[in-house]
């Protein structure tokens, strides 16, 4: 049996195309799998921060979970179109710690409505925002 240079071209397209195919879709399904998105990460820190922070047995306790939850939340990389929206949600939450250190209540209730504006901006109000018991 004799292969002419038309059947080989056939097979060795044949291979390539299948071997094409197999590796388009293999990157595929792991770049869609693959790192966690800025949303999910932040959902997943607002969700284990706020439970700890609403379990707190005093305001200290509180405070310190606030701020570690800050400072996970800080580590993370937004999108660029929600970088400044990211940027005043720290800001307001660090505000709203410096406010309860200070006593100023007042000062805690706006610093808290401007960080719930700048979740909702973010698309976490689901996660990140917690109602009084």
């Amino acid at each position: 049996m004799t292969i002419t240079v038309g059947r080989l071209l056939a097979v060795v397209t044949a291979v390539l195309a299948v071997s094409g195919i197999f590796i388009f879709s293999w990157h595929r399904a792991h770049s869609q799998t693959g790192a966690p998105t800025f949303e999910s990460q932040a959902a997943s820190i607002c969700r284990s921060g706020l439970a700890g922070i609403k379990s707190a047995p005093d305001f200290q306790t509180a405070l310190a979970r606030s701020r570690d939850m800050r400072l996970r939340l800080s580590a993370l990389t937004p999108a660029p179109e929600q970088r400044a929206a990211f940027a005043r949600w720290l800001t307001d939450l660090k505000a709203t710690e410096d406010a309860g250190v200070r006593g100023d209540w007042s000062a805690v209730q706006e610093a808290d409505l401007l960080a719930q504006e700048d979740t909702r901006q973010l698309g976490l109000a689901d996660s990140c925002i917690t109602t009084p018991n």
